[in-house]
């Protein structure tokens, strides 16, 4: 097994003691995988994982507690030191910080990101004609995409895709950008290009590198892939679910 498989594989010789605190986790609103009730799909996939009976080689329970927070304040909490995990961000924060200093489990699913026009109208032909546009989308989202855009785009951000789409049905702004599997919902309303992403990632969870988070992480991406295995993703994902290779070697 390679490093890239993931990477806190190597602290499985770290003690127990490690985990006798509960992981502070920090949870960004991302639509449909992470909710403010904790029923959001990838909640519902770290639920089953820290319960070990549902994976009958496991005995002790991982214990984490959850802060819900808005997109882009939860990634400024953590990166001011709140929490000692957060969903998702695994690229960004191990660009900021190292890779020495960040950890990220098995992803809980794939995602990217898109250009996406009214139903009525034709998919954009190609991003440089978004050049001195007004595009919409949701706050924190962009620092996944923003490089892949031409210097003069003017991005208007609101707090959540919902209000994102509600922007763009209004015509405010022609082209908003955002996830899917987040935007699956109101793919009635949109029109896109599929075959042409702007960013394609994983989301997973993204750790400070600490003796108890790299514990939680070893057990927490064993059951992962445990759960992928036996189908659980896809049938608790459901119109969320996208399939990614298991042998993953990038962010």
């Amino acid at each position: 097994m390679t490093k890239h498989f993931w990477q806190a594989l190597v602290f499985s010789l770290m003690p127990a003691s490690a985990l006798s605190d509960d992981i502070e986790i920090v949870a960004p609103h991302i639509t449909g995988l992470i909710e403010e009730g904790g029923q959001g799909y990838y909640q519902q996939l770290l639920s089953m994982a820290a319960e070990p009976e549902h994976l009958s080689a496991d005995s002790e329970a991982l214990k984490y507690q959850e802060q819900f927070l808005p997109y882009k304040r939860a990634l400024m909490t953590f990166k001011k030191g709140g929490g000692d995990c957060i969903y998702s961000f695994t690229k960004v924060l191990t660009e900021e910080f190292g890779s020495e200093q960040i950890i990220f489990s098995y992803p809980f699913g794939a995602f990217a990101y898109y250009v996406f026009t009214r139903a009525d109208q034709p998919p954009l032909a190609s991003v440089s004609a978004l050049s001195n546009q007004q595009v919409g989308g949701t706050l924190g989202h962009d620092a996944y995409y923003r490089r892949f855009l031409p210097d003069d785009v003017k991005l208007e951000l609101v707090n959540d895709d919902a209000a994102s789409v509600r922007k763009l049905q209004l015509g405010r702004v022609d082209y908003i950008i955002g996830a899917l599997p987040d935007l699956n919902p109101y793919l009635d309303e949109l029109s896109y290009d599929p075959t042409s992403p702007l960013v394609k990632s994983y989301d997973r969870l993204t750790c400070r590198n600490t003796v108890k988070a790299a514990q939680f992480l070893n057990t927490l991406s064993r059951r992962l892939i445990s759960l992928k295995n036996n189908g659980v993703y896809r049938d608790i994902g459901g119109p969320l679910y996208i399939e990614f290779e298991q042998d993953f070697v990038s962010y």
